[in-house]
């Protein structure tokens, strides 16, 4: 289970869920697209005519934030959260979790794509370190 990012360039970035042993967390991935294995267990959907989608499509990546958490205590601090921020302002967070009854609950077999940043900036785990909205670790103009 992830999602998948491609650019015009051919990059691929992969977000998915990553079970090392007991700590759970979220893999990230970055490689070219021709190079990626294909399988029968994965569907793709392409969400070029999705409306959430279509407010970061298109548009330069400025901002990357990762928001991290300790799984169990004695555990390594794990991503459980991964943001991109675009030129026109708008920014994609996916994070561990599902939705259930209009709110994001934690599940850390699943992920959950989040728009809004108020949502993203309420949306926190027990043991986070910050909310989905995260810290942000690249910033370009």
């Amino acid at each position: 289970m992830g999602v998948e990012l491609a650019t015009e360039s051919g990059l691929v970035l992969e977000l998915s869920w990553a079970t090392p042993g007991r700590e759970e967390g979220l893999a990230l991935a970055l490689g070219r697209g021709e190079n990626r294995a294909s399988s029968d267990l994965i569907d793709y959907e392409d969400v070029g005519g999705v409306q959430d989608w279509s407010s970061v499509l298109g548009y330069f990546v400025e901002e990357v934030a990762v928001a991290f958490y300790v799984h169990d205590e004695g555990s390594s601090v794990r991503p459980w959260s991964f943001r991109i921020g675009v030129s026109n302002g708008s920014s994609v967070t996916v994070a561990l979790g599902e939705t259930s009854d209009h709110s994001i609950r934690y599940l850390p077999d699943n992920l959950v794509v989040i728009f809004g940043e108020a949502t993203a900036r309420n949306y926190e785990v027990s043991d986070s370190l910050q909310s989905a909205w995260g810290e942000t670790v690249i910033y370009a103009e």
